[in-house]
């Protein structure tokens, strides 16, 4: 009997050894992977899987007998589906695209290594920065909610909506205290957060006005992870300029003054980035 032969070619990107894309067996068990190629004989039933595990290993499978039963396949944003055409003893299986696609996927990181793809992520925090609300949808449909900071995974980052929230120090002198989850104002091998005090009805004043919470914070991230309070003079002394003219390429081009005010600090450093990233 003629094959008929589908093939899936992912074009996807790989975070942290995971892919976007996966297949689901019995409508409950995931497989995370890529290069993922499926055949069907002319009845719709598949007769080859193949594909490469998130550790890089190959997979095929070529008989029928030993294949798991795929009710669902997942592909850049599409979801594909096992459906039954027919009825009784003359029905067969077909795998159609839903007629949806998914536009936006955000994702978080746990313990800087596991990558968990969602939709419709949202966070909530203690007064201390914990995490102690997480909600978010996965790529099957699924909700997931999780409440009370004992619960909830230690996330060290969040990609929300094409921005980075990464678990930085409230104070970069003391790592090890309390938490804010921060947006990272520049990114690459030094990365930049700002945060501003901000008007909160937790804070209303006897007039009615609200007051400000929280308080200014500008850090960097170097790469031994280790952070540095910009608007400290002492910092840039002793660590931040130092550090910039270890780069040769940076130590040529840049010819500004070292200051710690915003703009042009990440100026500065959006220089360094491209000119010192490896």
């Amino acid at each position: 009997m003629k094959n008929i032969i589908v093939t899936l070619t992912i074009l996807c990107s790989t975070l942290l050894g995971y892919s976007q894309d996966y297949f689901i067996t019995d409508n409950k068990d995931t497989t995370f992977c890529s290069n993922l190629e499926y055949g069907t004989n002319s009845y719709g039933a598949l007769n080859r899987l193949k594909y490469s595990d998130i550790d890089g290993a190959t997979i095929e499978i070529k008989k029928r007998k030993e294949l798991p039963n795929v009710t669902t396949f997942y592909q850049s944003g599409h979801f594909i589906d096992k459906k039954m055409k027919g009825s009784g003893a003359t029905s067969y299986p077909v795998f159609v695209e839903r007629p949806i696609k998914v536009t936006s996927k955000d994702y978080f990181i746990v313990d800087n290594k596991d990558t968990t793809y969602c939709l419709k992520l949202w966070f909530g925090t203690t007064p201390q920065g914990y995490l102690n609300h997480l909600k978010y949808t996965k790529l099957d449909g699924s909700k997931i909610e999780i409440e009370k900071k004992q619960n909830v995974p230690n996330i060290t980052t969040f990609f929300q909506e094409g921005k980075f929230i990464d678990k930085t120090p409230l104070k970069a002198s003391k790592p090890d205290s309390y938490v804010r989850y921060t947006e990272r104002t520049v990114d690459g091998k030094l990365i930049v957060y700002i945060s501003n005090p901000y008007a909160s009805a937790a804070n209303t004043n006897s007039d009615g006005s609200q007051g400000n919470v929280g308080s200014y914070r500008f850090i960097i991230k170097m790469p031994d992870g280790k952070y540095y309070k910009i608007n400290d003079k002492g910092n840039m002394k002793k660590h931040i300029i130092p550090y910039l003219n270890k780069c040769s390429a940076f130590k040529t081009e840049y010819k500004g003054e070292f200051k710690t005010k915003e703009e042009p600090f990440i100026q500065m450093i959006k220089l360094y980035n491209s000119l010192c990233e490896n």
